[in-house]
């Protein structure tokens, strides 16, 4: 944060005056400055200061903390602009204004990757800020090419309102369709065709918070999983799953200029079941927890730490539940390398900047884990293990991209795999 006159001004007062006369200096009124799109109520929602209350310091650093953590703005600042006092008390009354440099809330990231001599190709548009309401939509169109003439895809729509109708409770619904070509050694082989459905609603707990802390949540999915004979054409079987899910957890991430602090953990379970109307019958248990450590000697350090553990009772529509392997979990082993009803994982990295040029970081990581039959398989000896080092580039001007370049190697193939994503791992 810059200093200015005004930020002088507001030291001589809260803390000289008061000494000295017993005076007191209150907040008169709240503004913002810059923001063009967001909505002033959005940015209300989150401050820890309100109108009347004495200046403080550290509401005011908290406040700036929480609209930068809203990842909408490259920048927030503060200044204060003094009033006359309104009596003999000597009381003074000051407005506050928050100062907001807007990212830009647009973008389309082109998605290609190389699998099996093929090159899958798509675009993944993202919009943030929708409105001003900080409405977020994510759709991804991926072609995924072609095997025994079935052009095999997928379309992903995710839409998140964080205040439905100006309330405190958050609304996710998301969308699915998508198909691959499987190998059937007994039978010819399988176009599977996958649909799903799902609608969320969540609340934060303490909304004198804002988006932090406690909070709790339920969802409801349904998913549609049919197979069909490539060389016939002909549906072969079918399943689906109709579920509920209860979540909870807390949040408490702060986003700096370069990098992150702070905590959250969480734990959901769903039940999926025939006097729900599904044919596939499961309960899936999920634990998490990361950690994002920041260093009083090195502020731009990062050492980042995730752990997962989850399992299912069962199958989930004819399939495992769980895979890893890949860009986002065990990085140095091929996508869904290992597949089971229980996984395990344990994520650490350490980021370190640049030392001219900050927002590029380089990354040293630690991936172990696996995939397990049942949750009574799980053992220390069958886990898998990668290292690896990589590239981070953030890019301020859009919300929540960072370009990331890893290389990881898995002791258990002993091979390597170079990913490459706009987001990170954890």
């Amino acid at each position: 944060m810059r200093i200015t006159i005004n930020n002088i001004l507001f030291v001589l007062l809260v803390l000289v005056i008061p000494v000295s006369v017993n005076a007191a200096a209150y907040v008169d009124e709240i503004r913002f400055e810059g923001n063009e799109k967001t909505r002033s109520s959005i940015l209300m929602n989150e401050i820890a200061i309100s109108p009347g209350d004495e200046l403080d310091g550290n509401k005011i650093q908290a406040s700036v903390q929480a609209i930068m953590d809203l990842g909408l703005f490259r920048s927030v600042d503060y200044y204060l602009q003094g009033k006359k006092t309104t009596d003999s008390s000597g009381e003074s009354l000051m407005d506050l204004v928050f100062v907001v440099k807007e990212k830009y809330y647009l973008i389309v990231l082109p998605r290609f990757k190389t699998e099996d001599n093929e090159v899958h190709m798509g675009l993944q548009l993202r919009m943030d800020n929708i409105g001003g309401l900080n409405h977020q939509l994510r759709l991804l169109a991926l072609n995924r090419g072609e095997t025994a003439g079935i052009r095999e895809k997928k379309v992903q729509l995710k839409y998140k309102d964080p205040h439905v109708f100006s309330s405190d409770y958050q609304l996710v619904v998301s969308l699915v369709d998508s198909n691959e070509v499987m190998d059937n050694l007994l039978l010819e082989d399988e176009n599977v065709i996958d649909q799903s459905f799902y609608v969320g609603v969540s609340k934060y707990l303490d909304v004198s918070r804002g988006s932090r802390g406690y909070f709790v949540g339920v969802g409801t999915s349904y998913r549609l999983r049919q197979f069909e004979g490539v060389s016939s054409g002909l549906l072969l079987d079918e399943t689906d799953a109709t579920s509920l899910s209860l979540y909870w957890g807390y949040e408490d991430v702060n986003r700096y200029l370069y990098n992150r602090g702070g905590k959250e953990y969480g734990y959901s379970i769903e039940v999926s079941d025939r006097d729900l109307g599904s044919t596939s019958e499961f309960v899936i248990n999920n634990f998490y927890y990361r950690s994002y450590y920041r260093f009083e000697s090195r502020p731009d350090d990062n050492l980042n730490v995730q752990t997962l553990f989850s399992y299912a009772t069962d199958y989930v529509l004819n399939a495992y539940a769980f895979s890893l392997g890949g860009s986002d979990d065990l990085r140095g082993y091929d996508k869904n390398r290992f597949e089971g009803n229980a996984q395990v994982l344990l994520n650490i990295e350490y980021l370190t900047p640049d030392d001219d040029h900050k927002r590029l970081r380089y990354a040293l990581f630690l991936d172990v884990g696996n995939a397990f039959e049942t949750v009574h398989d799980i053992k220390a000896s069958k886990l898998e293990t990668a290292i690896g080092f990589g590239v981070r580039w953030k890019i301020p001007v859009f919300v929540k991209v960072d370009l990331r370049i890893d290389a990881g190697y898995g002791f258990g193939d002993d091979d390597y795999r170079i990913s490459v994503s706009s987001h990170h791992a954890f």
